[in-house]
């Protein structure tokens, strides 16, 4: 059945386009099955802890002062650390680790709002399971006004359809929130830090 004149921009000329490349689609299908496209999963897990640090401090040394501080904090896990571009959306931070490294790409600084989004897509931390990992921190002022709640929520982005273990989670789960602690232990440790 041929298309019917249209009255509006659609040409036929666009139509042949089109076509083209709904046939192409359909050809690449036949070439690469669906079953071999590869599919993402993306498991999701939540913590919140309780620190003695005010919510400002502690988000300059995770978000501003990242490069300074992680190598002070966990030295036996951090050889270096540094800042490619100007610590904003887009900047790149590179951890050399005692076993490998791993690349935080910056994607969220909300100062006023103590949010602070990175993602981690390259580095040897990546095991075989994953393609990425999306680390979302916000900082909230406790009710006593001296220290705040760290609010994360870490979104596993997995190679094909593989599936996490709960063990596998809850490891991860507590070595961000060892890393975390070091940095408050780190801030609390060095009263002058500002």
């Amino acid at each position: 059945m041929p298309y019917p004149q249209s009255t509006n921009s659609l040409n036929q000329s666009k139509l042949s386009n089109l076509q083209t490349l709904v046939l192409v689609y359909i050809l690449l299908l036949c070439i690469n099955p669906l079953s071999q496209i590869k599919i993402m999963g993306i498991v999701t897990t939540e913590c919140e802890q309780v620190c003695a640090v005010a919510p400002a401090r502690l988000y300059k040394a995770m978000a501003f002062d990242f490069n300074n501080v992680m190598p002070k904090a966990i030295p036996n896990f951090v050889k270096s650390a540094e800042i490619i571009g100007d610590g904003g959306p887009g900047s790149i931070k590179k951890l050399v680790l005692v076993n490998g490294y791993v690349n935080q790409k910056v994607d969220v600084v909300d100062e006023e709002n103590y949010v602070y989004h990175y993602t981690v897509d390259e580095g040897s931390v990546l095991s075989d399971l994953l393609e990425k990992v999306c680390y979302e921190y916000k900082l909230v002022a406790s009710l006593d006004g001296g220290g705040c709640i760290i609010k994360s929520t870490v979104k596993y982005y997995t190679k094909d359809d593989t599936q996490l273990s709960e063990e596998f989670l809850k490891d991860n789960k507590e070595k961000s929130a060892a890393f975390t602690k070091a940095v408050v232990d780190y801030l609390l440790a060095n009263p002058n830090y500002n």
